[in-house]
């Protein structure tokens, strides 16, 4: 009865990732290596969803894509937060609908802006774009921190962890 629930589990997590085994080249045989952009994708969400997450993150969403495999990625990660999974995707371009935070330089090169979103109403008073935000007067700087071995002795232990693997 486990092993029939385990492959339900595997087989539930294989059709929400949308990844079918039997159209893989060499079929459940088939290496990672040997997989397209999107199945590889698909592969690395299925294994994602085996853990039953609250959360996916995704680096590199739309790497190496075209437009119609790009659609198809999001159609895919829209019907997995339909699942109830929240799904974190970081992309160079994402799709209209999406909640878009950007972190770094625009496609310009120019800065982004570092005014806070337009208030939906549901951000509570101490939201990080408010504290953000906040007057340096109103800051504590970091207290420094000292080291408190020297860095020699984390390359011994890593050489001893290497060493007792038994790889070189």
């Amino acid at each position: 009865e486990r092993l029939r629930e385990r492959r339900r589990h595997i087989d539930g997590a294989l059709a929400t990732a949308g990844l079918d085994l039997a159209a893989l080249p060499k079929r459940e045989r088939t290496a990672v290596r040997d997989l397209e952009r999107v199945e590889a994708l698909r592969l690395s969400l299925a294994l994602a969803l085996l853990g039953r997450p609250r959360l996916v993150g995704i680096d590199d969403t739309d790497l190496k894509l075209s437009a119609a495999e790009r659609e198809e990625v999001w159609e895919l990660l829209r019907s997995v937060t339909g699942t109830g999974v929240t799904v974190l995707a970081v992309c160079s371009e994402p799709p209209s609908d999406a909640v878009v935070v950007r972190t770094g330089a625009d496609r310009s090169g120019g800065a982004e802006t570092d005014s806070p979103a337009a208030p939906t109403g549901e951000e509570p008073d101490d939201s990080p774009a408010t504290t953000a935000n906040a007057a340096p007067e109103e800051t504590e700087p970091a207290s420094k921190t000292e080291p408190t071995a020297p860095a020699t002795d984390h390359e011994k232990e890593a050489d001893d962890a290497i060493a007792a693997t038994g790889r070189s």
